[in-house]
C-alpha cells in the first residue's frame, strides 16, 4: 500500500514538473480541466500555482489524476495563494490578495460629491452598484470622470505621507 502511495505522489510531482514546460495555451486548457473554470489571468506562474494548489487540495485533482490513488500534498505546491515568507521577492510579484485590502465580503464606504459610495469586496475584485471592477483604482477613475487616482488613497485605506 505504501508503494502505491509513493507512486501516486511521484505521479503528482511529475505532473507538476510537466506544468513548467507547458506553454500558455496548454496551461489554460489544463487550468480549465483541473480547476473547472476559465482562467481570468494569463500569468503563467499564477496558472501553475492555481493548478498545483487545486491538485493538492483535492488530493487527486479531478480528471487530471484519474486512476491514481490519494496523493499526499506535494512539497512544491503552495498551501495558499498568499506569498510565502521563504519565497524570493522577485517570485512574490502580484500573487495572492493585497494585504491592504479588507476581508472578502467587507463593504468599503466613502462620501463623494454628496453621494455615499459603497463597494463590496469580492474574491476576484470589487462590486459597486451591480458593476464588477478589478481594482479600487478602476472604481475611483469611474467616479472621478476618467481621472486616474490611487484607489487605496481615494477610499482612505492608505494614508498619504506628507510631502508626496
Amino acid at each position: 500500500m505504501a508503494k502505491s502511495k509513493k507512486q501516486a505522489e511521484s505521479g503528482v510531482v511529475a505532473e507538476l514538473a510537466a506544468l513548467q514546460g507547458m506553454g500558455q495555451p496548454e496551461l489554460k486548457a489544463k487550468f480549465k480541466e483541473v480547476v473547472g473554470e476559465e482562467p481570468r489571468s494569463h500569468n503563467k506562474p499564477y496558472l501553475i500555482r492555481r493548478i498545483a494548489f487545486t491538485l493538492q487540495r483535492e488530493g487527486k485533482g479531478r480528471k487530471a489524476m484519474k486512476g491514481q490513488g490519494e496523493a499526499a500534498a506535494p512539497a512544491t505546491a503552495p498551501a495558499t495563494d498568499a506569498p510565502s515568507a521563504v519565497q524570493p521577492a522577485e517570485q512574490q510579484g502580484s500573487k495572492g490578495r493585497d494585504p491592504r485590502l479588507p476581508a472578502i465580503g467587507s463593504i468599503i464606504s466613502k462620501n463623494y460629491k454628496d453621494r455615499e459610495i459603497k463597494v463590496l469586496v469580492t474574491e476576484d475584485g470589487f462590486e459597486m452598484d451591480g458593476e464588477r471592477f478589478r481594482s479600487l483604482s478602476a472604481i475611483a477613475k469611474k467616479l472621478m470622470g476618467g481621472t486616474s487616482v490611487n484607489g487605496f488613497l481615494f477610499f482612505g485605506l492608505l494614508k498619504q505621507e506628507k510631502g508626496k
